[in-house]
């Protein structure tokens, strides 16, 4: 459900990094073999550490459901190959999600509708609610993303909702797609434009695919092992 080919990731370890990331975006986006530019606290193949409950308009908080949380910004979809099935994606100067204000707008997965029984032609415009230090939350549907397999695809798909953070420094990964021509050169110089801009955190890259090629470790080492073990049997 996501393309992780020529997506690069760069972790901010640190908050100079965090705090730096509009304008590492900016900069990055300058770069000749860099196609696009986004972030998110949770990439496809890795943890998600945020999540909240989400009930029906017109339910109570007794029978929330619980979604996986993902904070991205509006370009994140387009860089990872996530598909957008209907709405659209998020405007970040209307559509920043805040803890304290009561109405905010989000995207949503398929499972999230599944859940919900609601019908991908009602989906958009839909209000979900929250409940969290005695306020209840309006959540208005504003896109529903194609489901991506967030987790290994041992475990089972989940309802997931997106949003935009109202401070831009709570990122926790860049994600770049690159062109897959020179690409030695264009990480060359994302670290460069990265020294620049922040000499005191150590820049780090790793390839999308990689990281979802990670959480299969075990099941290769299980078939070579009953390889092996076929091989001497026989």
């Amino acid at each position: 459900g996501f393309d992780p080919e020529n997506v690069v990731t760069i972790p901010m370890r640190t908050r100079d990094a965090a705090d730096k990331f509009v304008s590492l975006r900016n900069e990055f986006k300058q770069i000749a073999g860099v196609k696009e530019v986004s972030a998110a606290t949770s990439l496809p193949g890795t943890q998600v550490f945020r999540d909240f409950g989400l009930y029906a308009q017109g339910s109570t908080n007794d029978n929330s459901i619980l979604h996986r949380v993902v904070q991205c910004d509006d370009r994140y979809f387009n860089t990872v190959g996530i598909k957008l099935l209907a709405g659209r994606d998020f405007i970040p100067e209307t559509d920043t999600f805040s803890y304290i204000e009561t109405k905010n707008k989000i995207i949503v997965n398929q499972q999230s509708l599944k859940v919900f029984n609601l019908s991908l032609e009602n989906a958009i415009g839909a209000h979900l609610m929250s409940e969290w230090d005695g306020q209840v939350r309006d959540h208005e549907i504003i896109g529903v993303v194609e489901d991506y397999h967030q987790f290994s695809l041992h475990l089972p798909l989940a309802p997931m909702l997106f949003h935009v953070p109202n401070r831009r420094s709570q990122y926790i990964n860049i994600v770049a797609l690159v062109e897959g021509q020179n690409y030695t050169s264009t990480i060359e110089q994302l670290k460069a434009a990265w020294d620049k801009q922040v000499p005191t955190t150590p820049f780090e890259s790793q390839i999308l695919k990689d990281i979802v090629a990670s959480q299969y470790e075990t099941d290769t080492r299980i078939s070579t092992m009953l390889t092996a073990s076929t091989i001497l049997a026989i």
